[in-house]
Parts: C-alpha cells; sequence; structure tokens
C-alpha cells in the first residue's frame, strides 16, 4: 500500500509558497491597474490636404486596462518656467481599452521648439504626466517643484514682489 505523511514543515512551505505567489499576484494586479499613460511627439509634421503649414503631434497612449480622461495638453519652455502654453479648445477625451489613442494636432509656427521642456497632459483626475524633450529634463522639473515650494513657505520670495517691494 501506498503511505502519505503529511509533516508540518511540508504544510508551513506549502503555505509559504502559496502566500509568495498570491502577494506577487497583487502586486502585478495593483501596478497594471494604475493609470499609466504614454506620450509621444513629432515636430514637423504636414497635414495631407493642407497649405503645407508645419504642425506638432502629441499622442497619448492608456497603457492600463483603468479607463481615463484627457483633459488638458500643453508644453513648457526652459526660458520662462512659470509660464506653460495650454492647447486650448481641445475637448476632453476619453481612453479606454476600446479606444486607447488620442492625437493632438497644433500648428508650429509661433512655437521655439528648440527651448521646449516637456510636453505634458494632465487627466482627470488631476496628475500631470511629462515627456520631457532633454535627457535630464525631470531634474529641472524638480527643482522647478522645490522652488514653488519654498516660496509657499516663505522662504523665497517671487521676483515680482521683490521688485514691487523696490519701488
Amino acid at each position: 500500500m501506498f503511505s502519505l505523511t503529511i509533516t508540518a514543515d511540508t504544510v508551513a512551505w506549502y503555505g509559504a509558497i502559496l502566500a509568495t505567489l498570491s502577494a506577487a499576484k497583487v502586486l502585478y494586479d495593483i501596478w497594471g491597474d494604475k493609470g499609466r499613460l504614454d506620450i509621444s511627439f513629432q515636430r514637423d509634421m504636414f497635414i495631407a490636404g493642407s497649405d503645407g503649414e508645419s504642425q506638432v503631434l502629441i499622442r497619448v497612449v492608456n497603457k492600463s486596462k483603468r479607463p481615463t480622461q484627457i483633459t488638458h495638453v500643453g508644453m513648457r519652455f526652459y526660458k520662462d518656467w512659470d509660464k506653460a502654453l495650454l492647447f486650448a479648445g481641445e475637448p476632453t477625451r476619453s481612453l479606454s481599452e476600446q479606444s486607447p489613442a488620442a492625437m493632438y494636432v497644433q500648428p508650429q509656427k509661433d512655437l521655439n521648439l528648440e527651448d521646449l521642456w516637456f510636453v505634458y497632459v494632465v487627466d482627470v483626475r488631476g496628475k500631470e504626466h511629462h515627456l520631457y524633450w532633454r535627457r535630464l529634463g525631470f531634474l529641472k522639473w524638480w527643482q522647478y517643484k522645490l522652488r514653488n515650494r519654498l516660496r509657499k513657505m516663505g522662504i523665497l520670495k517671487n521676483k515680482k514682489q521683490s521688485k514691487a517691494a523696490k519701488k
């Protein structure tokens, strides 16, 4: 006859392996459920049938299972940190598994793209997603956020406030 003995060590190992696998599955599900957007940017694009004017193209793809809505699209430039270029008149677009991509086309003629810092997309929850044009552009973003935080705390003063105080 066949005899099977189950020891406490066997049950403990089985439980440990099963708990580890289920924890990995839960972490994978949490990662996949997080809203992730992939942004791409192209310049010097032309629209067929138009007057031949150069356009910029921003393409946003939803990489997560969760549907999201894009409310704003814009750009920031190095020379003027505090000002953002917002593409006005763009409708809110829903990105889901059925239609995961959206494209935004704008004229390029008035943009100084040599000074481009990043392209940003804002979703309906208010989260900004960035595509940095230069390799280390994200470091400048943290410098920008730190400067604004120090201004809110009163440690740094705005240039506009200091100029008004001098007059």
